[in-house]
């Protein structure tokens, strides 16, 4: 690393967390060169979201809160973005999942953000990994930008079908557009899907729930449950 560009980490698990736990927790990483260079490492704060979706699918960019020279620079990162994440090694995208990714304008310089996972977790030397690709392609660009990738976290989103199969048999908390049975928030364990809705499986039944009703969804660890039953399953042991 040239004495221009300084790293930044964060991660802090906790030594009450299981293994796994400790591996779902987020891990950040930001390379922060001085001068006019990458800004460095941001935290994520919700509004304003200029790029929001999947790498396949860019979300909206809001033109009338930007200037049409800060709009361009906007989608240039953007597309710069994407290409930098279309070109990680094949061994790299095989190890990983990406979740999702976010471009935002903050001030003066773009925020570029991306969740990654894995199959065990995706912990802090991998967040590092992906970080170092992704600010090797964009060595070059002019304009300033900051870098998170982290991992989805305990309440990781549920965003694609593949998701609720993926994670059949997790307790989950899913948010609906409309009211469903009275309410527009439900707490269950995910059961797969059944055409074209997701089915959660309740105290008082399975419940149902089209993809085009839910708003947001995502696990619902209960990480005290989780501490709780461990601690009982040693003393059985």
């Amino acid at each position: 690393m040239s004495a221009a560009k300084k790293s930044r980490h964060s991660a802090r698990p906790s030594s009450r967390l299981s293994p796994r736990q400790r591996k779902l927790q987020s891990c950040l990483l930001g390379l922060v060169p001085e001068g006019a260079g990458h800004a460095g490492l941001r935290a994520g704060v919700p509004g304003s979201i200029l790029s929001d979706g999947h790498l396949e699918k860019r979300g909206e960019i809001r033109a009338s809160v930007l200037s049409e020279s800060e709009e361009n620079i906007v989608t240039s990162l953007t597309e710069a973005f994407e290409q930098a994440l279309s070109a990680l090694p094949q061994s790299v995208q095989r190890e990983i999942e990406i979740v999702t990714t976010r471009v935002r304008r903050m001030g003066r310089t773009t925020a570029l953000a991306v969740v990654v996972d894995a199959p065990g977790g995706a912990d802090l030397a991998l967040c590092e990994r992906v970080a170092e690709r992704i600010n090797a392609a964009l060595v070059d660009r002019p304009e300033p930008y900051t870098l998170e990738v982290e991992s989805p976290g305990l309440d990781r989103p549920l965003l694609r079908a593949a998701d609720y199969v993926r994670f059949h048999g997790s307790p989950a908390r899913i948010q609906t557009t409309l009211a469903v049975n009275g309410a527009k928030t439900h707490r269950g364990t995910l059961a797969g899907m059944r055409g074209n809705a997701v089915i959660l499986s309740t105290p008082s039944g399975d419940l149902p729930l089209p993809l085009e009703m839910i708003k947001a969804a995502h696990l619902d660890v209960d990480i005290r449950a989780d501490l709780a039953r461990e601690k009982r399953e040693r003393r059985r042991s």
